[in-house]
Parts: structure tokens; sequence; C-alpha cells
């Protein structure tokens, strides 16, 4: 008992002893840090209202001239774009005043898409929305429920909107159109990525640092997009599900868990297929909405200088040769149904 006390007392020491520092960086005034902290934010806030704006118009023509591939899957759009709460943590220990950890949480537009009803109003990035058809709003959050609820409501038709610039107020009559379906929302992570939920398209800053031109990143929101229309989240839903069957059958019958094997393998068993289909899907989009598809398929190439790992074989996506020269054959027939005045319709079973 003795020797183990003198372990852990040694121990102790030592690992406070290997902690020092034999150097004397400056001290911090916490004044400095405060007030460092509050610029990092404010061009946090700043970065991701660009952004957003940048995806707002690019996103606008391949949703509002895909509408009739969308079939169903459709709503009323105006092109505004509010601000998304989002965390911004000060550091890990820092979590005392909640209000400093957020941006995005008013009211305010980050983004009037290019050519949408929107972009004929006098309405300006940066203008805090009051009221929606007349139901005032108090938050970001607030704002674009009411504003998704009201469109859905006017098929079309003009909505009232009031919003501040500084001390001025704006009122406005805010028209839409039948757009593909899907939220479309920037974060701030820096991680390449973006992914699709069935009803929102997530994209990170990342990505958009990733992407060399606009053509990719519009490959990427058309690629999503496809996931949502062609119900890919639910499909696999569904297969997780009917894979627990299984996992719950063996759990009962042979007093055996698989760990969720059967529902991992299910949600998976269509992935490479579905991914297939969004590219193809996506291909279309974008060639409907006048986007130059020479060389598009270089991304695939570009995302393999990052992972050597994703040019052969992976259990839920693709290896990247694949979809690169799939994506060039489809990029052949459209071309092809372009000379010979055909309709982009993408081939169907």
């Amino acid at each position: 008992m003795r020797l183990a006390s003198i372990f852990f007392k040694s121990s102790v020491f030592f690992l406070f002893a290997g902690c020092t520092i034999a150097s004397l960086p400056p001290a911090v005034p916490q004044a400095e840090l405060e007030a460092e902290v509050e610029s990092q934010r404010a061009l946090a806030a700043q970065t991701l209202r660009d952004n957003t704006q940048h995806i707002a118009d690019l996103s606008w023509p391949i949703v509002a001239n895909n509408a009739a591939l969308c079939a169903n899957f459709v709503e009323y759009r105006s092109g505004l774009w509010i601000a998304h709460e989002q965390h911004v943590p000060t550091s890990w220990f820092d979590s005392r005043d909640e209000s400093k950890l957020r941006i995005g949480e008013e009211a305010e537009i980050w983004g009037i898409a290019k050519d949408s009803p929107a972009a004929t109003t006098v309405l300006a990035v940066g203008d805090r929305i009051l009221s929606i058809a007349d139901e005032v709003v108090s938050n970001s959050k607030r704002a674009r429920g009411v504003l998704s609820k009201a469109l859905a409501a006017s098929e079309g038709k003009p909505i009232a909107l009031r919003a501040a610039r500084g001390k001025q107020t704006i009122e406005v009559e805010l028209g839409s159109v039948a757009t593909c379906r899907s939220k479309i929302r920037v974060t701030s992570r820096s991680s390449i990525n973006a992914k699709a939920n069935g009803r929102t398209i997530t994209i990170n800053n990342g990505l958009i640092d990733f992407a060399r031109n606009d053509e990719e990143l519009q490959f990427v929101i058309a690629h999503e997009l496809a996931h949502n229309v062609a119900s890919h989240v639910p499909k696999a839903r569904a297969g997780a599900g009917i894979g627990l069957v299984f996992d719950i059958a063996l759990a009962g019958y042979g007093r055996v868990w698989a760990g969720g094997v059967f529902s991992y393998l299910g949600a998976r068993a269509m992935s490479k297929k579905y991914e297939r289909e969004a590219d193809y899907l996506a291909m279309y989009y974008l060639a409907n909405a006048n986007v130059d598809l020479n060389g598009i398929e270089s991304f695939w190439r570009r995302m393999a200088s990052m992972d050597a790992s994703s040019t052969g074989f992976a259990l839920t996506h693709p290896s990247t040769p694949e979809r690169f020269v799939m994506m060039r054959m489809t990029r052949d027939e459209i071309e092809e149904k372009r000379v010979n005045g055909e309709g982009l319709v993408p081939e169907s079973k």
C-alpha cells in the first residue's frame, strides 16, 4: 500500500514537472484577448455571410431551372437567404455566456440570389427582417420558419415583408417561383464536406475553399440535391430498418447481439448505387442550369489527390476513377441530346 502511494505521488510529480516550459512568453492581457475574440468572431460571421451569398448565387439556377425534373419535390422560394445560427466557442472551457458562443441568431439577410424574385426588390444583405406576412419575427430561426410557411401558402403571389436598415424601415412585396425543394445552408466547419439529409443541404466552408471554381461547387450542390430528390436518405433508413430486424432476430433466437452489423450493412447496401445516381442526375441538373460541364469530372481527380485510398474500392462510395469516367460519359450523353434537339431528361428504367 505504501509503495502504491509513493508510486502515485512520484507519477503526479513527474507529470507536472514534464509540463513545465523553460521560456517565458509574454502574458496576454485579458482585455486584449477578449477584443481579439470579438474580432475573430466578427470575421467568422462575415465569412459565413460572404459564402452564403456565393452559394445563393450558384444554387439558384440549379433549383430554379429543374423544377420539372424534381417532380413532386418542389416548393416556392424567393431567393432570400436568412442567417443560420451557429456555435462559435471562444474556448473549450468558456461557456459562461451562451450569447457569446453563437452567431447568426438575428433575423439578418445573408444572401439574395442573383436573378431571383428577391433580387428585384430593394432588400440588401445585412438588412434585418422585422416581419413576414404581418407576422413579427424575433430571430433567424423564427424568420426562416415563417418565410417558408408564408411562401408555401402564397403559391407564388407576393407576400409583405418589413426590414430594417439602420434606422430606416423598408417594406417590400416579395415574390416567389416554384423550385426544387431543399433548404441550403453554409456552416463554419473547415472540413471538406457537404451532405444532404432528405430536406436540407449543408455545405462546409472547407469545401467552398477546396473547390477550384464555381462549376465544382455547383456540381456539389446538384449532387446533394439529387440525393434529396431521389429519396436516397429515407431509402437508406429503410434498409437500416430491415437490417435491424435481422439484428433483433439473431439476438432473440441465437442469444447473440451482432453489434448492429445488419443495420449497418442494410443502410449501406445501395450506397454506391445512390452515389452513382446522384452524380448522373447532377450532370443533368447542371446542364439545365446552363452550367459549363467541360472538365467538371476533374473534381474527382482532385478529391483523389487528397486521399489516395479513394482511387480503389470503398464501402459506401464508388471509386473516384469510376465517378470520373461515368461523369464524362454522361456529359457525352447530354451533348448528343443537345445535337439531336432532345430534352435534357435523365434516362430511366
